[in-house]
């Protein structure tokens, strides 16, 4: 089977290739260049895209490398001239790695669907992205033969927002973002973190681009109310890049007044990373919705114990291993912060069965997924 692959959004800075999505299209594309599927690929990427060792070598793909810096030009290519190298390519399957279709297709679709949130939470985007991000998903409903997610939770948003039958949808689960790994202790004291931590104490350690749903603003009240029953006043250290209607979690810090105790990584590079999360006691996530959660598999690949919303996909990711609380209220933030800090039997508990039920998840068995929607879109 030929398949014509869509990856003009593939990241080429840092900042954006630790957000979810970005993590999740490199993985793929690395899968699909090392995992021999008996497939043969066209891969469109654009010039100057990270790119895995060994790539190139790849006998079953052909490369196209596109300037597509411009918006419009990405655009075009996206919608219009890929349509056409994949008619040219003769090509069995089109995979579009985000949601982004050719407006008149000429293989059967795959599309990758993280989830619905710019139709269900729309309130979270600004108007523009918001309409965007609507009009691919509606389209990509539409037009997909097979529409591939990350969880059995984004399947049924899905579904129920764009009036997708469930056959139609297939639930490839994401394995790690990054090379993450558990250090040995000499691999982790010799990585230099002075820019990032002040001192030895103990910390606790959240990573999320700072958008609404990560709901920074509720972690920060729980965070805050924590402090207050906690002797050791732990410092909260926020890694990610900054994204969009954010201005709301740096005024909270300061009404809280607890900017001494919280601090703004922004991107961190890879091994500083996985060396500050192996590092915290306790690593959070306190959104109100996740497509799925790989920082949340990243914790538990290192071996630090979790507290997390229990809600959208993160159970699926965390199962029985995480201190859970609702994120709609700091109080109960609170709790599973104080409970995650101070239980030291079920925190070693988690940090243990964590590190067992992380190796579930792999990129090989997300690219098996996929390669079974191929053969479904084929038919």
């Amino acid at each position: 089977m030929n398949v014509t692959v869509s990856a003009l959004l593939m990241a080429t800075s840092g900042g954006k290739k630790k957000a979810g999505v970005g993590r999740q299209m490199i993985n793929v594309v690395d899968r699909l260049a090392k995992v021999d599927l008996g497939n043969t690929y066209d891969v469109y990427l654009p010039v100057g895209a990270e790119e895995s060792e060994g790539w190139r070598e790849s006998p079953w793909v052909r490369w196209h490398e596109l300037a597509v810096d411009r918006a419009r030009d990405r655009v075009a290519w996206e919608h219009w001239k890929l349509a056409a190298e994949s008619k040219r390519n003769k090509a069995d399957v089109f995979f579009g790695t985000f949601v982004a279709l050719p407006l008149p297709p000429t293989a059967p679709c795959v599309s990758v669907m993280h989830d619905a949130f710019s139709t269900t939470h729309a309130q979270w985007f600004p108007r523009k992205q918001r309409l965007i991000l609507d009009t691919l998903h509606r389209h990509a409903a539409r037009k997909s033969a097979v529409v591939v997610t990350v969880s059995e939770w984004s399947k049924g948003q899905i579904c129920e927002a764009y009036g997708i039958k469930p056959e139609k949808v297939v639930v490839a689960y994401n394995g790690l973002g990054n090379a993450v790994r558990r250090l040995a202790d000499e691999e982790l004291n010799a990585i230099d973190l002075s820019e990032f931590l002040d001192s030895e104490e103990p910390f606790l350690i959240t990573v999320s681009t700072l958008e609404p749903r990560k709901n920074l603003v509720g972690l920060l009240q729980g965070y805050a109310e924590f402090l207050k029953g906690c002797p050791e006043k732990p410092k909260l250290l926020v890694a990610g890049a900054r994204g969009w209607m954010e201005t709301d979690v740096f005024a909270e810090v300061q009404a809280l007044g607890i900017a001494e105790q919280v601090k703004f990584l922004g991107y961190v590079p890879d091994l500083a990373l996985n060396a500050l999360m192996q590092k915290a006691k306790l690593f959070v996530v306190a959104s109100i919705v996740e497509g799925f959660g790989i920082p949340v598999l990243e914790a538990m690949t290192v071996g630090t114990p979790v507290a997390a919303s229990k809600t959208s996909a993160i159970p699926e990711v965390s199962g029985e291993d995480a201190f859970y609380f609702d994120p709609h209220y700091p109080s109960d933030i609170a709790r599973g912060l104080h409970e995650g800090w101070t239980n030291t039997a079920a925190a070693q508990m988690f940090s243990a069965n964590g590190l067992v039920r992380a190796t579930s998840f792999s990129w090989d068995r997300t690219i098996a997924e996929i390669g079974k929607a191929f053969e479904k879109a084929r038919g």
